[in-house]
């Protein structure tokens, strides 16, 4: 494959937005992805959004395993009769739900930047076209 902009030149990589061929002189590195030169802007809105949604998959998936651990523990606790299971389960438990608690606030936060990147892109697409509405 080559260059989208120099025909006779190999690609290096894609741009992460317009997915076209890019040399070494036309496409600009990003640290997580190639962007043509038009296209950086909303590249780096990409990456962002992307590294911050891994976040709140990570609580999420701590908060399951902190219930598993939780429900295990109660039911050794209960087996074996002991006090210290049972407490330490329902404070693994209550972890788990300060985490649930944590990541419910965190998706919500990035639901909010989400549409407020949709409106910049689109102010950007119109500011770039001449256009008002």
């Amino acid at each position: 494959m080559n260059c989208f902009n120099h025909l006779d030149v190999p690609a290096v990589g894609i741009c992460k937005y317009c997915q076209k061929g890019l040399c070494i002189e036309c496409a600009v590195n990003l640290e997580y992805g190639i962007a043509c030169k038009n296209h950086q802007e909303e590249v780096e809105m990409l990456n962002y959004f992307q590294l911050s949604t891994l976040g709140s998959y990570f609580f999420a998936g701590l908060v399951i395993v902190l219930n598993l651990i939780g429900a295990f523990t109660l039911l050794l606790g209960s087996y074996m009769d002991t006090n210290g299971t049972v407490i330490m389960s329902l404070g693994v438990f209550t972890l788990s739900m300060f985490f649930l608690l944590f990541s419910t606030m965190l998706r919500k936060h990035q639901n909010e930047r989400s549409k407020m990147a949709i409106y910049q892109t689109i102010y950007l697409q119109r500011k770039k076209h001449g256009t008002r509405n």
